[in-house]
């Protein structure tokens, strides 16, 4: 990858757009520690992470894959990795937050419903709910989401991130997505194209011009119409 910078602050989302295999994952990933950076500063409050421990980085910041993994356990250990101190209230909300709420209240055992092997008894619609649920939980500071609203209507996903927004109002979000609706809230966006920075600026400013982001929004606007 080329030098592609930006910044994330608390409060605010960062969507990253671009064509499949432009380096969404890659970056999404440099953030958690998951990949390793050759070049370049990755900077939290001015101090390289290279200086941080690890294990506190990834404390502060909760990550949701692009391919959800759930384990053959109840619905409730999915969620709070078999941790027996977790908070009521905080388990509430991110069941709310992550509109989990309702399919609860239909599993047959509620959250003590079985997931089976390899999730065979949820949707892969529950099984993204269920891995926000379990970075929700955590109240990160930063929330990472490697485009895992894909599963979702359209519905679902515009509750989703009222509710972020109502809950989670001081926590940062960096996500990759290819969703419209997504990409029209966010409050920065940044356009990779070939492991570079094509463009960024705002939805508004973005589309305004004859921009990479532009064919991307249209195209993606077109097939979520069909």
């Amino acid at each position: 990858m080329e030098k592609i910078s930006f910044c994330a602050q608390k409060g605010k989302r960062l969507a990253v757009a671009g064509k499949i295999g432009s380096g969404k994952s890659t970056v999404l990933k440099i953030i958690m520690r998951l990949m390793e950076y050759d070049e370049g500063e990755y900077l939290i409050n001015s101090t390289s992470v290279r200086e941080i421990d690890t294990r506190s980085i990834r404390e502060k910041i909760a990550y949701v894959p692009q391919e959800p993994s759930v384990f053959s356990a109840s619905v409730l250990d999915n969620i709070t990795l078999f941790s027996k101190s977790v908070d009521e209230k905080s388990l509430k909300t991110a069941l709310k937050v992550s509109q989990l709420e309702y399919d609860i209240s239909k599993f047959p055992q509620g959250l003590n419903t079985q997931v089976g092997n390899r999730g065979f008894s949820v949707s892969g619609g529950q099984k993204q709910r269920i891995c926000l649920a379990r970075a929700l939980i955590k109240n990160p500071d930063f929330l990472i989401i490697d485009d895992a609203t894909n599963a979702m209507d359209a519905q679902t996903e515009e509750n989703f991130w009222r509710d972020f927004s109502q809950y989670f109002s001081s926590c940062g979000c960096v996500l990759a997505t290819h969703r419209t609706k997504t990409l029209e809230k966010s409050d920065h966006i940044i356009v990779l194209d070939q492991g570079k920075t094509a463009e960024s600026g705002t939805h508004e400013d973005l589309i305004s011009r004859d921009s990479l982001y532009k064919k991307i929004y249209e195209k993606a606007k077109m097939e979520e119409s069909e």
